[in-house]
Parts: C-alpha cells; structure tokens; sequence
C-alpha cells in the first residue's frame, strides 16, 4: 500500500498533535492524573479488575473504545504486567462478543452494535478463513465488530477463534503500552516511533473499515 505526500503529511500532523497534547496534560494537569493513577497503585486488585472489565467491555459495547486508556497502563503496572491486563481485557472481551452472537442471533445484538454494520463484516469476511486470516484481521482490527461477525461463521470453532484472536491482539496492545511507557518517560524518539507505528496500523484499519462498508 502506497501513502501519497498528503497522507504522509496528514499523518505526521496528527502525531505531532497528539504528543503535543499529551505533553500539555503532563504539564497542567499532571497533579490531578498523578493523584489518580497514585490510588490505582494502592489498590493494584482492584484496580486491574476494574482495567480488565472495561476492556472487556469495550468491545462488548461497540463502538465505545478503551485504546485512550492503554497508555496509562505502563505508568499504572509496569509495561509488562500492563500489556499483560490490556491482552486478558481485549481478549475476554473478543471471547464474551463472540458468545453472545452465536447465543443471542442478530435481533438481540442489535441492541450492542448496528446490524447492518455488522451485515457488512459478514458478507466481506471470508466463510473459509483460516487460523492466520483471523491472526492478521486482529493484527489491524484487534477489537470491535469482527468479534461478532466471525461468530456467525459456523465452520469457524471457538477454540480457533479465541488462541488466534489472542496471538493477533498481543503486538498491537504491546505497542500501545510501550507508546504510553515512553510518553510518560518523555522517551520522545520512541514516542515518535511508536506513534507513527500505531498511527500506521489506524491508517490501514482505516483503510479496510471503508473496503467494507463498501
């Protein structure tokens, strides 16, 4: 996939804006996030409780995202253990979307996600992917819709679903965490790196949501 200079520009503006702001909320309003991240620290149980379950659902209740949050795992846990609770998030929530479609059918998820998006995954995903279709499908769009849309795929086991959906969320949330650790760290060049990186990969689920709607 090629990028034309506009886009490239366009995507470098957003970065720049993004650090920009981040580096404005440390500035200003460090005081109060520090406050709240110091009484998650002191109650780590809860707290990664609370982090797991608003993952999870997240993507139970499209399109609310939970991606602003991931940053501040690293800061919270370390970035292990919070790439660690943002996977088991994102990935119970994949498994709970996945059982309430094929439990509930399409007139009750209407009350979770728009139907006729969901119509529109289903006739773009193909009835035979396999292990690694799932694995790059998550790599890009680890989250939302296609959870449910590939719970309508009757050859697909949940066994297949799940150990991929877990391999292909694991680099995208390690990344968002890194981001977020070297954000905090004021690691800049990492942050530049890490940004464009994630910038790419919203580009390019960008890219394949409007494939689809189309």
């Amino acid at each position: 996939m090629s990028f034309s200079s506009r886009q490239m520009g366009i995507v470098c503006f957003i970065l720049v804006v993004f650090v920009l702001t981040l580096w404005g909320l440390g500035t200003y309003l460090g005081m109060e996030i520090d406050t709240v991240m110091d009484q998650i620290k002191q109650n780590r149980v809860w707290g990664a409780g609370l982090y797991i379950l608003f993952l999870a659902l997240s993507i139970v209740i499209a399109p609310f995202t939970s991606l602003p949050l991931l940053p501040f795992a690293a800061e919270i846990w370390g970035v292990w253990l919070g790439t660690l609770l943002s996977i088991l998030g994102w990935w119970l929530g994949a498994i709970g979307a996945f059982l309430l479609a094929r439990w509930l059918g399409r007139p009750l998820l209407a009350r979770f996600i728009p139907l006729h998006t969901l119509d529109t995954w289903e006739k773009r995903i193909p009835p035979d992917i396999t292990f690694w279709g799932i694995v790059l499908l998550r790599l890009i769009l680890p989250v939302e819709i296609p959870s449910f849309a590939l719970a309508f795929i009757k050859s697909l086991s949940f066994r297949t679903y799940a150990l991929a959906t877990l391999v292909g969320i694991t680099p995208f949330a390690f990344l968002w965490v890194m981001f977020g650790k070297a954000v905090f760290n004021q690691a800049w060049g990492w942050s530049i790196i890490l940004g464009l990186s994630l910038l790419l990969a919203t580009y390019l689920a960008y890219r394949i949501r409007t494939y689809y709607r189309h």
